[in-house]
C-alpha cells in the first residue's frame, strides 16, 4: 500500500463596519472599520486620536468549530490523471478523474490551535493501470448540482497498477489569515 500526505494550509479573515443608521434604517456614514494589519502610521494615529479602527481576531473555538464542520460535510475523495495545476480555483470536480471517489474517514488533530486540523484519510484500489496527477475532497459521491469540491491537489506522477490499494491522508488547517 502507497500512502500519499498532502497539507492544505487554510485561513480564515474577517472584517467588521461600523455604520451610522438613519431613521429609514439606511446606512449612512462609515464609523470605522476592521483593519487587519495596521501601518505603524494608523498604530499611531489610533493613540492620538485621529483614527479609529476595530481590533479583530478569530476566536480559537471558532477555527475548531469549522474544522469540526468540515469533517461532517465532506466525505469522498477523488484523484484523476490531469497535471493541470490548481491555479483554477472555479473547478467542480478534478480535471480528469480516474476511479470511482472513494468515502473518507474524518478525524481532528491540532497544528497551531486547539482541534483546528481536519484530517481526511481514504483508501483506493485501482480499477487499471494509470498515472495519478491529482486528487480532490468532494461533498458528494459522484459529480451533481449540490456536489461542491473542497480542495484540489496536484503532483508528481504516481504510477499505480490495476488493483493496487494506495491511501491518501489530506490535512486540512483552520488558521488565522
Amino acid at each position: 500500500m502507497f500512502g500519499v500526505c498532502a497539507n492544505e494550509n487554510t485561513s480564515f479573515k474577517d472584517t467588521l463596519s461600523v455604520y451610522k443608521v438613519n431613521s429609514a434604517g439606511e446606512f449612512t456614514e462609515k464609523i470605522f472599520e476592521t483593519v487587519n494589519h495596521p501601518t505603524l502610521i494608523q498604530r499611531i494615529k489610533r493613540k492620538l486620536g485621529l483614527c479609529n479602527y476595530a481590533d479583530d481576531i478569530l476566536m480559537n473555538e471558532g477555527l475548531a468549530d469549522i474544522a469540526a464542520w468540515l469533517a461532517t460535510r465532506y466525505d469522498y475523495m477523488g484523484v484523476g490523471t490531469s497535471a493541470t495545476g490548481p491555479s483554477t480555483v472555479t473547478y467542480h470536480d478534478l480535471v480528469a478523474p480516474a476511479f470511482t471517489r472513494v468515502a473518507v474517514s474524518t478525524s481532528i488533530e491540532t497544528t497551531y490551535t486547539t482541534d483546528d486540523t481536519v484530517v481526511f484519510t481514504g483508501v483506493f484500489t485501482a480499477a487499471s493501470s494509470t498515472s495519478l496527477y491529482e486528487a480532490g475532497i468532494f461533498k458528494d459521491v459522484t459529480t451533481s448540482v449540490t456536489d461542491v469540491m473542497l480542495c484540489r491537489q496536484t503532483f508528481a506522477a504516481y504510477p499505480v497498477i490495476a488493483t493496487e490499494s494506495f491511501g491518501i491522508i489530506w490535512k486540512v488547517i483552520c488558521s488565522r489569515g
